[in-house]
C-alpha cells in the first residue's frame, strides 16, 4: 500500500542518493598504443570505463575495440552523446564515432560515424560550448570542423591551421580555440575569423599533447616528454601565459578533472598509469594522491556523473516498493 510515510521516505532517499552521488563519478579512458606500433590493427584497444569513489576505481562496462578504431580522443556534446576520435593507425583516413549512453546498464551503444573533411589520425576532439561545433585534431594535418543539421547529422565546416596537432580546447565564451602540437607551442585561433592570432612557446615544454580547461578557467596541457602537466592562465586578450608545472607523471598524455574540480587526473601513455591529484586551495597547488597502473597504454580521459534523475528514480522505486536501495560504498 502506498502510504504518505513511504512517499516521504522515497523523496528523502532520492535527495540522499543525489547528494551522495556528487562524491562519486565515472571515467572513460581510451586504450591508445604508442605510435608507430599502432599501425597494426591487432594492437588497437577499446575505451575503458570506471567508477571513482574516494580514490578507489571500480570497473564498468567498456566500449569494445570492435566498435572503435584506435581511439585517442573523447568528448561529450550538449545532449550527452559521446564522441570518440579514432586514429586508424595514424596512416589512413580516420573517423569520429558517436555513442549513446544507457543509464540503466551503464553502457554505450554505437550511434554512427563521422568521416571526411581531412580526418586523418584523429587525436583530441572537443566541442564549442556555445555553438556546439565539433573540432578534431589530426596528427599531421589541419583541425577538422563540423556543425550539425536539425537531424543531428554532422556537416563539414572546413578546417583550421595545420601541422602535427594533438590537443584541443575551446574557451568558455566560444571565441578562442587552443591547439597543441607535439612540440612546445600552443596555437590560438579566433573562431569568429578562423585566423591564427598567436603562437605561445610554453617554457620547459617539448611534447605537448591533450589539454583541458580546468578550475578557474585555466588551461591544463599534458606533456609526454616533460612527464607532467603545464598550467596556463590567460591575459586580457585571451592569450595563454605560463602559470606553473605539475610533474611526476611518466609519459603524461591527457589531463581531466572530477566534476567538482577538486581532483585532477592524468593519464600515462607508455607508463600505463592513472595519476590522481587533489587541490590544495590554501597554496593554490595540486598535490599527488597516488597512481594506479591500469596495465595498458593510456590515451584520452573524460569524466562524468550519471544523471541524478536516473539515480533518483532507482532510489524512489526501491523505497516505494518497500525494497532496500543498495548504496555504493
Amino acid at each position: 500500500m502506498l502510504t504518505t510515510a513511504r512517499i516521504h521516505a522515497a523523496l528523502a532517499l532520492c535527495l540522499l542518493v543525489t547528494v551522495a552521488s556528487a562524491d562519486t563519478y565515472r571515467l572513460l579512458i581510451t586504450g591508445s598504443p604508442p605510435g608507430p606500433d599502432n599501425t597494426n590493427p591487432a594492437t588497437w584497444l577499446g575505451v575503458k570505463q570506471f567508477e571513482m569513489n574516494a580514490g578507489i576505481l571500480s570497473n564498468l562496462p567498456e566500449i569494445p575495440r570492435e566498435q572503435v578504431s584506435d581511439p585517442a580522443g573523447l568528448a561529450f556534446n550538449a545532449a550527452g552523446q559521446l564522441f570518440v576520435g579514432n586514429r586508424h593507425g595514424n596512416n589512413m583516413p580516420s573517423s569520429v564515432s558517436r555513442f549513446d549512453y544507457d543509464a540503466g546498464t551503464a553502457t554505450y551503444s554505437a550511434g554512427g560515424t563521422i568521416s571526411g573533411n581531412s580526418l586523418l589520425g584523429v587525436h583530441e576532439v572537443t566541442f564549442n560550448p556555445v555553438s556546439g561545433e565539433l573540432f578534431a585534431a589530426n596528427v599531421n594535418g589541419p583541425i577538422s570542423r563540423f556543425t550539425f543539421d536539425g537531424g543531428g547529422n554532422a556537416v563539414a565546416n572546413g578546417t583550421l591551421g595545420g601541422g602535427s596537432l594533438r590537443g584541443l580546447a575551446v574557451s568558455a565564451d566560444g571565441m578562442r580555440l587552443y591547439a597543441s602540437g607535439a612540440s612546445n607551442s600552443i596555437q590560438t585561433f579566433d573562431l569568429t575569423t578562423g585566423m591564427l592570432v598567436n603562437t605561445f612557446a610554453v617554457p620547459g615544454a617539448s611534447g605537448l599533447h591533450n589539454m583541458s580547461m580546468g578550475p578557474g578557467g585555466d588551461l591544463y596541457v599534458s606533456d609526454i616528454n616533460a612527464d607532467g602537466v603545464f598550467r596556463l592562465g590567460f591575459d586580457g586578450n585571451g592569450l595563454p601565459v605560463f602559470d606553473s608545472f605539475i610533474g611526476g607523471v611518466d609519459d603524461a598524455l591527457d589531463v581531466g578533472f572530477s566534476p567538482d574540480e577538486s581532483e585532477m587526473l592524468v593519464t600515462g601513455h607508455r607508463s600505463h598509469i592513472l595519476a590522481r591529484f587533489t587541490y590544495d586551495a590554501m597554496n593554490d597547488a595540486w598535490v599527488s594522491a597516488g597512481q594506479t597502473d591500469l596495465g595498458i597504454p593510456l590515451g584520452a580521459i573524460l569524466t562524468y556523473v550519471p544523471e541524478p534523475s536516473s539515480v533518483c528514480l532507482l532510489a524512489a522505486a526501491a523505497a516505494l516498493s518497500g525494497r532496500r536501495f543498495a548504496r555504493g560504498k
